[in-house]
């Protein structure tokens, strides 16, 4: 029963990111898409909510995106995507 219960558990996507708008408060964003990956603080003040979201190209190459949430007082005031490509090397003797 575990299992399934995870399966449904609520993931950051594009379609998501892309509706989320300036000014939407930080829980309300992870009611929705459940707690970040991280969060870092910067100097400004401002937090970064990163959310990643890893998908399987082939065997040994993961398509990663990353959702970053700038926030300021609990409100989300930009945001921002990077895409990246990783290999993984098996060394299979």
């Amino acid at each position: 029963m575990f299992f399934l219960s995870a399966c449904n558990s609520p993931v950051m996507t594009p379609q998501g990111f892309e509706n989320i708008q300036p000014g939407t408060d930080i829980s309300t964003v992870e009611a929705e898409f459940g707690p970040p990956y991280e969060v870092e603080k910067m100097p400004n003040g401002f937090e970064e909510y990163i959310y990643i979201q890893r998908n399987p190209i082939s065997p040994g190459v993961v398509d990663q995106v990353t959702y970053i949430l700038y926030v300021c007082k609990g409100k989300v005031i930009t945001k921002s995507i990077r895409n990246e490509s990783s290999t993984v090397n098996l060394n299979l003797r």
